[in-house]
C-alpha cells in the first residue's frame, strides 16, 4: 500500500505522470489496488480531460508490460492466465463481509455476477452524482478555470476503493487496512450533517 499512497500523494501534488508509474507498479504488487482505478480514471478526466488522460493510461499499461516482460517472454499464456486470475474461486471459510450468506449462495456464479453488476452500477452513480457534478467529466479537453482540488481527488480515489471493498467477494480481517484510515476523510467530505460526521 506504500506505493499506492505515494502515488496518491503525487496525484495530489500534481505530479500525475510519476504517480501513474508508481500506481501501475503498486497494481503489479497487489491486485486490490485496481479498486482505485475507476476513481483514478475519473480524477484524471476531471483534472486533465481525455486528451491528457489517454497518454497517462498508456503509461500505466506500458509499466505493466515492462514489469511482466520476463514472464511474457518465458510463458506468455501462463502469465496472462495466472497473473490476474479473475476466475479464481474464493473460499467461504475466509470471507468476512459475506459470512451471513449460506455457502452455496456465496459460491454461486450468479452471486459473483450480481456483485460485479452492483459494483459497476454504484460506481456509475457516484461518477454521475458525486464525482462529475457538471465539471466536464466527458469533455475532451477540460476547462482549467475550475481545477479539481486535492481533497476532491483524494475523496474520489478513496470512494472508489471503498465501493470496491463493499462489493468484494471475499475480505479477510487484515484487508480492512486497505481502507479504514480513509474513513475520516470520506465521512468529513460527505453531505451528511456535521453532527453525524
Amino acid at each position: 500500500m506504500f506505493l499506492l499512497y505515494t502515488a496518491v500523494l503525487l496525484f495530489l501534488t500534481d505530479h500525475w505522470m510519476v504517480g501513474c508509474v508508481l500506481y501501475s507498479v503498486a497494481v503489479s504488487v497487489k491486485m486490490n489496488i485496481l479498486l482505485f482505478s475507476p476513481g483514478l480514471l475519473a480524477a484524471m478526466l476531471l483534472t486533465h480531460g481525455w486528451a491528457q488522460t489517454i497518454p497517462m493510461l498508456l503509461l500505466c499499461a506500458m509499466v505493466q508490460v515492462v514489469l511482466g516482460l520476463p514472464f511474457l517472454l518465458a510463458n506468455p499464456l501462463g502469465y496472462l492466465t495466472r497473473a490476474f486470475e479473475f476466475q479464481r474461486q474464493f473460499l467461504f471459510q475466509w470471507t468476512v463481509n459475506w459470512r451471513f450468506l449460506p455457502e452455496w449462495v456465496f459460491l454461486h456464479r450468479g452471486f459473483h455476477l450480481a456483485l460485479l453488476v452492483m459494483h459497476l452500477v454504484t460506481l456509475a452513480a457516484f461518477a454521475k452524482k458525486h464525482w462529475a457534478q457538471d465539471k466536464g467529466f466527458l469533455q475532451w479537453k477540460r476547462r482549467v478555470s475550475e481545477p479539481l482540488l486535492a481533497h476532491d481527488t483524494a475523496r474520489i480515489l478513496f470512494t472508489s476503493n471503498f465501493i470496491g471493498m463493499c462489493f468484494a467477494r471475499s475480505l479477510h480481517y487484515q484487508f480492512y487496512v486497505w481502507y479504514f484510515h480513509t474513513l475520516p476523510l470520506l465521512a468529513w467530505t460527505s453531505s451528511t450533517h456535521k453532527a453525524v460526521r
